[in-house]
């Protein structure tokens, strides 16, 4: 419903856009809210006290039959990485999640191609005050994101990006920057909406290197497709979250964990 008060107790967030293109805004009171990173971690520390073993600085690859190969990494003093130790694992079910790297995993190590892709997503950081009670905004694709007293940038991902793209700047009326060039175009277009962005608030950078950013999945090679997961073969399954994982992705690893454990009970 409209709402021209939707951020009325935010006067912060105020500060950060022209109240007019909230044509459609309201706030939930009773809306449930949760941080992706600390339900990641409870869900980890949950899976160790019930018997799970984590390896860290590890590098797994899986195998068909059910096999991984497991390879714990050390770090000298010279800051070159050796393997340390080699296990050998066999499960009765492997599910492959390593986020955009996991078709790619599903390809070099089962051999099995899949329709799904991935593209480099930049976060560029607005240096605007927020608050632990900052809501999340979203305007036309772009995501302000309240973390650590500031905002950051979840730009809009438009498509895929083919098989050996290397991310690289792009440039603002002749001068070199650290964001890609579609994404300096989409924030150009929301100055009037965001005049935030027209300030010395918002961090450009000098080089990729100096914006934030990584690897996106692309379930299905779709920006929009929501979390999906698919099995590869019979002892392997693909999951995957994309843009969405922060929202739609614990309801997918909760039914493919539903479903796996009935069809293991069942054998």
């Amino acid at each position: 419903m409209p709402s021209a008060d939707a951020l009325a107790a935010h006067p912060d967030s105020l500060a950060l856009l022209d109240p007019g293109v909230l044509t459609h805004a309201t706030t939930d009171p009773h809306a449930l809210t949760y941080r992706p990173g600390t339900l990641a971690l409870n869900a980890a520390q949950t899976a160790i006290r019930a018997g799970a073993h984590l390896m860290l600085n590890t590098r797994a690859a899986p195998h068909p039959g059910g096999l991984v190969t497991a390879e714990r990494l050390t770090v000298t003093n010279t800051h070159q990485i050796v393997t340390h130790e080699t296990h050998t694992l066999r499960a009765r079910h492997v599910i492959l999640a390593t986020g955009a790297d996991a078709p790619t995993h599903a390809e070099q190590h089962l051999g099995i191609h899949t329709r799904h892709a991935r593209a480099y997503q930049q976060t560029p950081h607005l240096n605007a005050p927020s608050t632990p009670t900052s809501p999340t905004l979203h305007h036309a694709g772009l995501t302000l994101t309240p973390q650590h007293g500031a905002y950051t940038l979840h730009p809009a991902i438009h498509h895929r990006d083919p098989h050996g793209y290397t991310p690289t700047g792009g440039h603002l009326t002749g001068v070199p920057t650290g964001l890609r060039r579609e994404t300096l175009e989409d924030l150009v277009g929301l100055m009037d909406a965001l005049p935030i962005l027209a300030t010395p608030a918002l961090h450009l950078g000098r080089s990729l290197s100096d914006i934030p950013g990584s690897w996106i999945a692309l379930p299905h090679g779709h920006p929009h497709h929501p979390p999906t997961h698919e099995p590869l073969d019979d002892h392997t399954t693909l999951l995957l979250g994309g843009p969405h994982a922060d929202t739609l992705g614990p309801h997918t690893a909760q039914t493919l964990a539903q479903q796996l454990a009935q069809h293991l009970a069942g054998t």
